[in-house]
């Protein structure tokens, strides 16, 4: 069968060009298997021809290739003769790929031959068009030689037309004139356009805490001399018509979008949650949600995996190809039959879809992408790699369970019912000990297979929590006539050479081939690929489709089949004649040329342009398929750059990899101080928070890759759309300014201000271009946050679960935590504190904290880090904020917003309660607000009151206490006054003699739990007035108890009447200490109660005068009575 082309024109339907050409749609779907649903025009077809005629037959079959986002998918692969049987799969014929008559008249003879890899194509040359393009191809690599200084290869990629063919992903680029210029503008103008509501929100949020610090700043006003409600009823009138104005511009916006999504579709993307995708990424995702699919068959409840050999799967299948057979030719009383085939399909489910868990794993190896089995396996067999995935999924279940056995443990002890745990201090010592043993397996599973898959050729994509994947928006749109191409010929130390279109165009008067016009990217032919073909043709070319009968049983190239196909078709290139020129060639294309269906499912080589661009930046190697080393300097967002990076690229696939390393390395981070405005608005208070230090390492693709190798240096910066952090090229590529561009595409820097600076001009001629601004999507930033606290709060780090002093010694020693990890994949949190140089937030129970990257790299650095708080260092998080808390007399502190004070109040509540911060952490916000509300529950006074009596380490507790915000001393307080009632305690001490641990029981009666919380009670005053006393600072103790009784509630929150609730509960406390219990049993229980009194007194005395007291016993004998508030400010 004779194939032709047929460009598809506007109104055409497969139906029609059947007719047209006397064939069947089935057979135009076969011949052109990239059409779905349907076609557009410009697309190019294979169809045959007419009774078997004699119609020219192009010599290049449709291009493969889709470099541009306004050309239709990508067209048909070469054609090949129809086949009856659809299990084979023949190579593609010699016939389709040579055209006889495309052969110059006067000689067959050509001078050389290239490849080109993007219109994978080979094409015969002249001496003269060869000459050229290595001309051409000299002149590139001389201007962007690696050995230039960064500065010399941009100006480089201006000269030869490579910086002006790239515009960001925004659907207003799928616009033109003055459609986009009004989107643009609108977007500017409001950058939340697209949910108006929430716009509205954001900005009366604004207002709202703009009119807050304005107010503070004024000090106290008159509540009389202004009307609040007519303010705030005008207020609400103004928000309405804002509103109303907003509304209507979203409707104008989105009429826009809309028009620019239809055809953001027509140019072949997918549109979801407002970011473009291409095909390719949502096949991705689909390859990984099989397998997700796959793999739930064979997990059960608690998670694990169930895997079976060979011959077990084996059995079970042959087991059901019987019953089958039975089945189908049984003719009566085939109920029992069918029965037990379907018993067989349940019973053995996990078996029936263990080979398709299999086949879903290779099925995404073949796509480039390794999950945690394929990473797992070191190159043996699947099943190993199986295996240790199932063996990292029994060591989570350990974890999780460690997990649970902490919260039973905890809660057993706060319920305190009958029988009781030991004191808190070492109650979950083991627990902590498995969970960091069992968290350093599971790490070094993953350190293995990371290492696995960077040993292993192909490279491919580690994918270790399948669950979270998602598919990478576009980053760069494309313009279709990016000049850049790379070409291949023998005879070259490079497996693959680049060339500018531009350069060749200086060559057209030597040709009769006449230039297409810049078409400025809107029309939906390629005009790169047509200047390049037409030049090409014009010197005297022939091309030769790269599909045909030269490749091995394994699909790679083969370069004495193709040159025997060469000589057949009667063609002869003189730089093929040599045998080990030829070999050398063909070595190289093997690193590149793969049959079409290897390559395409295998992704071996990325003809894209964006890793055409890399492979043009990189030195030259031998071999694509390897890994080559670049270098670039590191600086820290917008600094001076002071690190030189060594850049591993995989050139095959135009990735970059950065090696790890710490900035600023840690034994040159110095202690960062900040200022927060002070509570009562008179000035600002400093903080030191510690040192920084980030470990990272950086994974970058397409243009983003780009940029760090064409760029001045490479640049820390904060990610805008997560949390964490990415990097950016710190000096942009740019074109000379004042410069005409050829192409008018590229944005120039904004000149406006305020929310217009959004706002980019589409004018060539005016200013820098930006070729790398905000290229984000293609980089993955992975690693950790450092933190070294304070050294005051490294005296406080909590070494209660260390059970010897070496041990102790060594944890405190240890000044360098993991604060937070940097991960790419977590979504976005809004919070407030934003503004400030320093905050802490909560988002869904896990603390959120944002630094200014000026803090860390100094003056210049812009932006702000935000980052999810591990629980590694917690604990001195709460220190820290408890310290400040206490010097801003236990105000509220601006850089902690609500959520974060809510749940730091119930950690230092049950932190005072012997429970491990770091472990409560791990535990989830839930779990801490379940074990808060148990604690503060009536009848828990006394085991609390057991565990401040016989806690391990009393200095430690003491600190605590002192230390302690009033929201948490307030409930722990009310804990301490409940109803005095006989509990159990059990306890374990070790015999000196045996090493074992015996078990203690105590029993307390209901007047010896009395006595024990009013030592708890008295020890926790004495402990704050002596350290009052020792550091002159009795004020803010005095403040600190104050707020304390104003708080002393299960949430520690303070009533709309905290004066009158201070002296109700100075009252309460006052006749729970009264009681004279164990008085003729305890020889200390009046000098306890007499203590209690005096201390009270003295952190009471400015405020108790505001309290009238009027006491008496009823019949019960009981102390009662009222206390009412007689101050000011209720």
């Amino acid at each position: 069968m004779e194939l032709i082309n047929h460009t598809v024109k506007a109104g055409d339907t497969l139906h029609d060009i059947s007719e047209r050409y006397g064939c069947s749609v089935a057979q135009l779907r076969q011949l052109n298997p990239f059409i779905i649903d349907i076609i557009h025009p410009g697309w190019t077809l294979s169809v045959p021809v007419q009774g078997g005629g004699t119609a020219q037959i192009s010599a290049t079959p449709p291009s493969t290739t889709y470099t541009e986002p306004e050309n239709p998918p990508a067209p048909a692969p070469p054609a090949k003769p129809l086949e009856l049987d659809p299990q084979t799969k023949p190579k593609p014929s010699a016939s389709i790929c040579f055209a006889p008559q495309e052969k110059l008249a006067c000689s067959p003879v050509y001078a050389d031959i290239i490849y080109a890899t993007q219109e994978k194509t080979f094409w015969l040359l002249s001496a003269e068009a060869a000459s050229a393009l290595k001309e051409a191809a000299s002149k590139l690599d001389n201007l962007i030689a690696p050995g230039k200084s960064p500065e010399e290869r941009q100006k480089g990629l201006y000269a030869c037309d490579l910086l002006d063919y790239f515009l960001e992903p925004k659907l207003a680029n799928f616009l033109e004139g003055e459609q986009q210029a009004r989107m643009l503008a609108i977007e500017a103008e409001e950058p939340l356009i697209a949910d108006p509501r929430y716009a509205m929100q954001v900005r009366t949020a604004a207002e709202d805490k703009q009119r807050d610090i304005a107010a503070k700043s004024a000090g106290a006003v008159d509540p009389y001399a202004r009307d609040t409600a007519w303010e705030d009823n005008e207020r609400m009138l103004d928000n309405h018509k804002k509103y109303q104005t907003l509304r209507k511009l979203h409707q104008e916006w989105k009429h826009l979008a809309t028009i620019a999504q239809a055809q953001a579709k027509r140019q072949g993307y997918v549109i979801e949650g407002g970011s473009l995708f291409t095909p390719e990424a949502l096949k991705a995702r689909d390859i990984v949600q099989v397998y997700l699919s796959e793999r739930a068959k064979l997990l059960d409840d608690k998670g694990q995996l169930s895997t079976f050999s060979t011959d077990e799967v084996a059995r079970v299948l042959q087991a059901a190809s019987e019953h089958r057979n039975r089945l189908e030719s049984c003719l009566l009383q085939c109920e029992a039959e069918l029965v037990t085939y379907y018993a067989l399909q349940t019973q053995e489910a996990a078996k029936f879809a263990y080979p398709k868990y299999l086949e879903a794993i290779l099925n995404a190896a073949d796509y480039g992408i390794a999950l945690p089995e394929l990473a797992l396996c070191q190159g043996a067999d699947l099943d190993a790699g199986v295996q240790a995935l199932k063996h990292y999924l029994a060591l989570q279940l350990q974890q999780t369970q460690i997990k649970q056995r902490l919260s039973d443990k905890y809660e057993t002890w706060i319920k305190a019912s009958g029988e009781n745990t030991k004191a808190p201090d070492s109650l979950v010592a083991g627990e902590r000990s498995a969970w960091v043993d069992l968290q350093t397996q599971l790490e070094a599973i993953h350190q293995q297979a990371q290492s696995n898959v960077l040993s292993t050729v192909p490279r491919r994509h580690l994918l270790w929590e399948p669950e979270q994947f998602k598919p990478t928006p576009v980053e760069r749109l494309v313009k279709p006539d990016f000049p850049l191409r790379e070409i291949s010929w023998p005879a070259s130390s490079s497996p693959v050479r680049h060339i500018s279109l531009t350069v060749l165009k200086a060559l057209k008067e030597q040709s009769a081939v006449k230039w297409g016009a810049n078409s400025a990217g809107k029309s939906a032919k390629d005009r790169a690929h047509s200047d390049f073909h037409d030049w090409l043709k014009s010197m005297g070319g022939v091309p030769i489709a790269d599909q045909g009968e030269w490749f091995d049983n394994e699909g790679c190239f083969d370069v004495e089949q193709f040159h025997s196909q060469l000589t057949e078709q009667g063609y002869e290139v003189k730089t093929l004649a040599s045998a080990d020129q030829r070999n050398a060639w063909g070595e190289q294309l093997r690193q590149m040329l793969f049959m079409a269906g290897a390559q395409r499912e295998l992704r071996l080589f990325d003809s894209s342009p964006q890793a055409q661009l890399i492979r043009c930046l990189t030195p030259k190697i031998a071999n694509v398929q390897q890994t080559v080393s670049a270098s670039s300097r590191f600086s820290p967002n917008g600094i001076g750059a002071s690190a030189q990076l060594q850049v591993e690229v995989n050139l095959a696939k135009g990735e970059v990899e950065l090696f790890k390393l710490d900035w600023p390395e840690r034994g040159v981070a110095q202690d960062i101080n900040i200022q927060y405005q002070r509570y009562d608005g008179q000035g600002v208070a400093e903080m030191n928070i510690g040192r920084f230090s980030f470990n990272v390492a950086a994974h970058a693709w397409g243009f983003a890759g780009a940029a760090m190798l064409a760029s001045t240096s490479i640049a820390l910066t904060p990610s805008n759309t997560r949390y964490g952090a990415g990097l950016s090229a710190l000096q942009d590529a740019q074109a000379p300014a004042g410069v005409l561009s050829a192409a008018h595409t590229q944005k120039s820097a904004p000149v406006l201000t305020g929310k217009a600076a959004n706002v980019q001009i589409n004018d060539g001629a005016t200013a820098a271009f930006n070729l790398f601004a905000g290229v984000q999507a293609g980089i993955r930033l992975t690693g950790v946050l450092n933190w070294a606290p304070p050294k005051d709060l490294v005296a406080l780090r909590t070494v209660s679960l260390q059970s010897t002093t070496s041990q102790r010694a060594q944890h405190m020693g240890n000044q360098w935590l993991s604060l937070a990890r940097l991960e790419g994949e977590v979504a976005a949190a809004a919070g407030v504190g934003a503004s400030a140089a320093f905050s802490l937030s909560a988002d869904k129970g896990r603390l959120i904290l944002r630094l200014k990257a000026a803090l860390i790299f100094g003056p210049g650095a812009k932006g702000t880090f935000a980052f999810e708080v591990g629980y590694d260092a917690i604990y001195e998080l709460l220190n820290l904020f408890r310290r400040e808390l206490r010097k801003n007399y236990g105000q509220p502190l601006d850089w902690v917003d609500g959520s974060a004070m809510d749940l730091f109040s119930k950690m230092n509540l049950l932190g005072m309660a012997g429970l491990d911060p770091g472990m409560l952490y791990l535990m989830g916000f839930d779990k801490i607000a379940e074990l808060f509300e148990a604690l503060t529950s009536a009848g828990k006074g006394g085991p609390i009151a057991h565990t401040i009596m016989n806690y391990g380490y009393p200095a430690e507790l003491e600190q605590w206490t002192v230390d302690a915000i009033p929201e948490a001393l307030g409930p722990m307080l009310m804990t301490l006054i409940s109803e005095a009632k006989a509990f159990d305690v059990v306890s374990y001490e070790v015999d000196p003699l045996t090493g074992l641990s015996a078990e203690v029981k105590t029993h307390y009666t209901q007047s010896q739990a009395w006595m024990l919380q009013q030592k708890a009670i008295d020890r926790l005053l004495n402990w704050i007035v002596s350290n009052a006393q020792k550091k002159g600072n009795l004020a803010k103790a005095q403040l600190q108890f104050e707020e304390t009784f104003m708080r002393m509630s299960r949430f520690g929150t303070k009533s709309k009447t905290p004066g009158q609730s201070y002296c109700e509960n100075r009252f309460k406390m006052d006749n729970f200490m009264a009681e004279g219990v164990q008085r003729l049993f305890d020889p200390d229980a009046d000098f306890i109660r007499a203590n209690y009194k005096k201390n009270a007194a003295l952190l009471g005395s400015e405020k108790d005068i505001f309290c009238a007291r009027r006491g008496y016993y009823g019949k019960d004998y009981l102390p009662g009575g009222v206390a009412k508030y007689t101050g000011e400010g209720q």
